[in-house]
């Protein structure tokens, strides 16, 4: 039961986490985003710091991914809790990244308020297009959840085969390019959100 709570836990962190990555890339409603809110800093520090933070990201991912270190880690935690552990380490990435980002407010490029809408409702097809690739695989394996489930029922875990169908019948990686779209359909470019893309 112990380990079950512990995926569901983990999953709403996770969650709560990706819908705060939304607002902090798009600007809304979160109170720190790439563009305002984090402490300043001169240009230069500014993006040494943003472009740190973003390594990490990628380090964490890496290493963590890394079959060796999952052998490893299965050692010292059970394995229907790696996913879950993998993602919190993703949510203390990002808890990282929100409240250290120097922001870059300075325009690099601005749609006028016709195009706007539209660059948006791109941006945010983007991050629909990351969520439905999520399901395409087995969300619920992605994010750890399935794991600990069948740990709860006593049923031990094996790896789906990968199916290529829908957007994987299109795109290698749709949810990769969901991503890369939402990062990048800004209607006001800054240069923090161009580091951060």
């Amino acid at each position: 039961f112990l380990i079950l709570l512990y995926g569901v836990v983990g999953y709403a962190l996770f969650l709560a986490t990706f819908l705060y990555l939304i607002g902090f890339v798009s600007g809304f409603v979160v109170p720190v985003t790439v563009d305002r809110g984090g402490p300043a800093a001169p240009a230069a520090l500014a993006i040494a710091i943003d472009v740190g933070l973003i390594a990490l990201f990628g380090v964490q991912h890496t290493v963590m991914a890394r079959p060796v270190f999952k052998q490893w880690l299965m050692r010292v935690v059970p394995r229907a809790m790696e996913r879950t552990l993998f993602l919190l380490a993703t949510c203390g990435v990002f808890t990282v990244m929100f409240t250290q980002w120097r922001p870059l407010p300075q325009v690099v490029w601005a749609f006028g308020a016709a195009l706007a809408p539209a660059v948006l409702a791109v941006a945010f097809a983007g991050w629909g297009m990351g969520l439905l690739s999520t399901f395409l695989i087995d969300h619920f394996d992605l994010f750890g959840l399935r794991q600990t489930w069948l740990a709860f029922r006593g049923r031990p875990y094996t790896e789906r085969p990968f199916q290529v169908h829908s957007l994987y019948r299109m795109v290698r990686h749709p949810l990769m390019l969901g991503l890369l779209i939402a990062f990048r359909a800004a209607p006001t470019m800054t240069a923090g959100r161009l580091v951060f893309a």
